[in-house]
């Protein structure tokens, strides 16, 4: 496992009391990056679990006093900057993109990277995207960054299989599917 990344997504969803997508309760990261997809795979359904999964991490987040980041991702990414507003939250979760494909971020998050702030970077997203060996290479950069930064994606729909998930979990990020969270133990 990479340095940065926890065992708690390999098999978090046997965890008692896991049923929201929010950092666990040891857990208070100084920083938020909130990475949203907004592509056209994302159904109406997927989309609606998604928003839901992304403002219940924002809002336990930014109840700690820390800041968050979103990035609305599809073909292209719009960066927000730091918040400690939910509704500037909001409104960036709904920032219109161009929908026709899905590119995880890569250099565009580098301004945000702070050695010194322990993250998270939360990616809420059905899973259907590429990771290239630039994915990989930044998102792995990001864990190792700081020792205390944590990766996370909560996938929405069918997803979890896809080859991009592992590739994220073997990079070091934890991996839960919504579904699965909201059906309880």
């Amino acid at each position: 496992m990479a340095i940065g990344g926890t065992a708690e997504g390999v098999d978090g969803l046997t965890r008692a009391g896991r049923s929201r997508c929010e950092p666990p309760p040891h857990r208070r990261p100084e920083l938020l990056y909130l990475l949203f997809d907004s592509s056209g795979s994302m159904n109406e359904l997927r989309q609606a679990q998604a928003l839901s999964c992304a403002q219940q991490y924002a809002r336990a987040v930014l109840a700690t006093g820390a800041p968050v980041v979103v990035v609305n991702f599809a073909l292209d990414s719009t960066f927000s900057p730091p918040t400690h507003d939910m509704l500037d939250v909001q409104i960036a979760l709904r920032a219109a993109s161009d929908n026709r494909a899905t590119v995880l971020p890569t250099r565009g998050l580098q301004s945000f990277f702070d050695p010194s702030i322990a993250a998270d970077l939360v990616i809420v997203s059905d899973g259907i995207f590429r990771t290239t060996p630039d994915v990989l290479i930044w998102y792995s950069y990001f864990l190792e960054l700081n020792p205390d930064n944590r990766g996370t994606m909560y996938t929405v729909g069918s997803p979890g299989h896809r080859e991009a998930v592992g590739r994220l979990r073997d990079i070091g990020f934890d991996v839960y599917m919504y579904e699965q969270l909201h059906r309880g133990p």
